[in-house]
């Protein structure tokens, strides 16, 4: 309704609502972390996640001072921190992004092309900015490459390992899954040079092991002195 109100405005007319083509789409979830530090921590933890996805290629803090892309020629999904980018732009946060971590799947237009292709719809806004698009998308891509589980230190992590209900025999496995991220990234386990590495689809069993007791496998530094952070993406389908 806004949108129609804008083009009513600019245009005189609310009509071009239905008309116009859409060539870009961003599902945006935001969320507050007031503490800098802890941005900052959250930021070199997400950037342990895996370097591809799917066609989606990482681009990490290595690349981008406050931002971890996934990117296709088709899609992209970002994390930053809004805080943080303003001022590497040189400007003011507004109201709404201070103390912000923004994720974004972002849509381009051949994707949409393809998309609409697929399902007959028309390549408009009013097909895309709804609740179930947002939640496949988000389902799709965002908890695909992030894991759902809460950050741990690696002894706090070891610890609810134990605990859990799992056979000695995965709880083995995912110490042994533990120690390997804790050394390097999601991707040490699959790497081909590990003496010791795993298939793609167990790495995939493993990690739906530890989103089942909601433990991240990306353990929080021990130099950090904290023990547990929630995992920012925990209620975005709520």
């Amino acid at each position: 309704s806004h949108i129609k109100r804008a083009l009513g405005l600019v245009y005189g007319d609310e009509n071009l609502f239905y008309n116009h083509n859409l060539v870009r789409i961003d599902y945006r979830y935001d969320i507050k972390v007031t503490d800098a530090s802890t941005r900052s921590l959250y930021l070199y933890l997400y950037n342990k996640t895996r370097k591809q996805y799917r066609r989606l290629k990482k681009y990490g803090l290595e690349n981008y001072r406050t931002s971890i892309y996934h990117q296709s020629k088709t899609i992209e999904v970002i994390l930053y921190s809004k805080n943080e980018e303003c001022e590497a732009k040189g400007r003011t946060p507004e109201e709404w992004e201070q103390d912000v971590m923004r994720f974004e799947v972002r849509l381009r237009n051949s994707h949409l092309y393809n998309q609409t292709k697929k399902t007959g719809e028309t390549k408009c806004l009013f097909n895309f900015f709804k609740k179930d698009k947002f939640e496949k998308y988000v389902q799709n891509y965002l908890l695909k490459i992030y894991p759902s589980g809460d950050f741990y230190d690696f002894n706090s992590a070891l610890n609810l390992i134990r605990q859990s209900d799992y056979s000695l025999t995965i709880k083995n496995r995912l110490k042994e899954f533990l120690r390997n991220v804790a050394n390097g990234t999601l991707d040490t386990p699959v790497n081909t040079t590990y003496s010791k590495s795993i298939s793609k689809d167990t790495w995939r069993k493993r990690i739906n092991l530890f989103n089942t007791i909601d433990v991240n496998p990306i353990t929080i530094p021990m130099n950090q002195k904290v023990q547990h952070l929630p995992n920012l993406l925990k209620n975005i389908l709520v």
